[in-house]
């Protein structure tokens, strides 16, 4: 058993945290271990639009990962808010700072910017842009606002933080999602991570 099964909170205390509708889980088991593989245009800037994703993660020195997906509502076209958390574990603590750090510089390089996100694999896809807002760093955790242009006020919070040996990864979608969302999922997954050391 992985120390990072059982890190990642339930539907419900998520749900609780960010103040959110009642959430289920879209996470098959098979998928829980591994990250998105998308591309898009702007695909420098994919891990500052997307939790879990694998080129955020390439020669990182990472060496398992668990994630979740929830949402409130199981068919795609319904979904109106959204959450997706992921636990990554390194060898050790250094290594983990190490990835924060490079985190948090692509962080800083795609700020005040609108990004090309259509996905370069699929064809005959619509133009698609997102805005990224300014880059904060509080309490060790680096985060993000992004809007969806012409997405009827949908907005996104990302969040990047290493505790101990362990990067905390986590993306909240929705209608005037507050900022404060971040350091709510974030912090609890923290103390677990101290509790199971």
């Amino acid at each position: 058993m992985s120390a990072l099964d059982g890190i990642l909170p339930s539907p419900g205390d998520v749900a609780s945290a960010v103040s959110a509708p009642p959430l289920l889980s879209l996470t098959k088991p098979a998928e829980s271990h591994a990250f998105y593989t998308g591309s898009i245009v702007d695909n420098n800037c994919a891990g500052v639009v997307f939790a879990a994703e694998q080129s955020f993660y390439e020669g990182t020195g990472w060496v398992s990962m668990r994630k979740q997906e929830l949402a409130d509502a199981q068919d795609a076209a319904a979904i109106k808010y959204s959450v997706i958390e992921a636990v990554v574990a390194f060898q050790d603590a250094g290594t983990a700072a190490k990835f924060y750090q490079r985190a948090s510089d692509i962080f800083h390089k795609c700020a005040n910017r609108t990004l090309n996100v259509r996905d370069v694999n699929v064809t005959d896809q619509g133009q698609a842009f997102e805005m990224v807002g300014p880059v904060s760093e509080k309490d060790g955790i680096v985060s993000a606002s992004l809007l969806w242009e012409g997405g009827d006020g949908r907005n996104c919070q990302r969040g990047v933080s290493a505790h101990n040996n362990i990067a905390i990864d986590i993306s909240v979608c929705g209608y005037s999602v507050p900022d404060s969302v971040s350091p709510a999922l974030i912090k609890p997954i923290a103390a677990k991570i101290d509790t199971a050391r």
